[in-house]
């Protein structure tokens, strides 16, 4: 597996670092992280899975869940494509509040499939639509 950690910050000052060595390990840690952030922030919040060498996808930590890739160089950016007639919009935290649009929403259970994938490999799922 390559070089992977979480980061994530809910003070707004003081990043957290997790080292991830294992896919279980990168479901258990998310799990902890969400947990935690539930008295801390308004809103669903996100944690970055970074791959060194390759990049980091943001990954809303809800049933509402929506991935957003980024490239290691920061030229290419993608997000998670669910339904494009969904309506509405949520509030999100990836170190700021976001609105986002609800057709980025993907079920969470497959957003940890593509993030397991993620880790493992150091590409992006083809089982999650991306813009």
């Amino acid at each position: 597996m390559k070089n992977v950690r979480i980061i994530y910050c809910l003070d707004g000052y003081d990043s957290v670092e997790i080292p991830i060595h294992s896919t279980d390990e990168l479901a258990a840690r998310l799990q902890e992280i969400a947990l935690e952030a539930i008295p801390v922030i308004d809103g669903i919040f996100s944690a970055d899975v970074v791959v060194e060498g390759f990049g980091r996808v943001s990954v809303g930590l809800n049933q509402k869940c929506i991935l957003t890739y980024t490239s290691e160089d920061f030229e290419e950016t993608l997000t998670s494509f669910g339904d494009e007639t969904r309506q509405g919009d949520t509030v999100y935290y990836f170190g700021d509040y976001t609105l986002m649009s609800n057709k980025y929403i993907i079920p969470y259970d497959c957003a940890i499939e593509a993030l397991k994938f993620f880790i493992t490999t150091g590409r992006l799922s083809e089982n999650i639509r991306w813009t």
